[in-house]
């Protein structure tokens, strides 16, 4: 792979945990506040609101510190593996996991500053969710994709 293509998935992967941050700040400062107010994007359907979620993924009810320390030691072994993929040059897993690595350190980044996830958009009638749980959705969606699909790769040649 060559370096251009490193460069352009670790500037998505910044731009969408910047843009989650930007979002949660909004929510944050603008909509949980008493004169702020949620706002359909899709009339009674897809709101953009605030929720402060001190629950685990799929709301399973965990304690803070347990999460933030099981965060924290996965997002230390995704990074290993983001960096022997980029040694590695495959590019695909690696873009999945610059995914994964960007939402699972925004949503740290919460459970450490305000002790909950900050959600913001709401799908009636499903659970509240963020652009973090978006990207690690899709990375993991194209990790399992890479690894079911994968075929051998003439460039993927590990660099020492």
């Amino acid at each position: 792979m060559t370096m251009m293509k490193n460069k352009f998935f670790f500037f998505a992967a910044v731009i969408f945990f910047l843009l989650d941050r930007y979002f949660k700040i909004i929510a944050l400062q603008k909509i949980s506040t008493p004169s702020g107010g949620d706002f359909f994007i899709i009339p009674q359907f897809f709101k953009f609101t605030f929720f402060a979620n001190k629950a685990g993924a799929f709301s399973l009810p965990l304690n803070n510190i347990f999460i933030i320390i099981t965060s924290a030691v996965i997002i230390f072994f995704l990074i290993i593996f983001a960096r022997r993929a980029l040694l590695a040059s495959y590019w695909l897993f690696l873009s999945g996991l610059l995914l994964v690595i960007g939402g699972a350190l925004s949503n740290l980044f919460d459970r450490v500053a305000y002790q909950f996830v900050i959600d913001y958009f709401h799908f009636w009638p499903m659970s509240y969710f963020n652009l973090a749980d978006v990207m690690i959705g899709v990375g993991i969606i194209i990790l399992c994709w890479q690894k079911f699909n994968q075929r051998p790769c003439s460039d993927c040649v590990v660099k020492k």
